[in-house]
């Protein structure tokens, strides 16, 4: 396993993931919350083969539920 890039969640996430077309992402889902939520959700629409691995220490389930909805392991 090698590291490619190294991005804050957002925009530069996005636009690097869709650049470097990596075969899986680590990403926090600490706060701010939704802007890593949306980060997942463009990465997944942009890049559909990557595998995503999150990272969080949210214990609400139903959050943890959207998250996986969108492949997110």
């Amino acid at each position: 396993m090698a590291v490619v890039g190294d991005a804050t969640p957002g925009v530069e996430a996005c636009n690097l993931a869709a650049e470097l077309q990596p075969d899986a992402i680590v990403i926090s889902l600490e706060e701010p919350w939704t802007r890593a939520l949306r980060s997942v959700e463009a990465i997944a629409l942009t890049v559909p083969d990557i595998v995503i691995i999150a990272t969080s220490t949210h214990k609400d389930a139903e959050s943890m539920q959207g998250v996986m909805s969108l492949g997110v392991r």
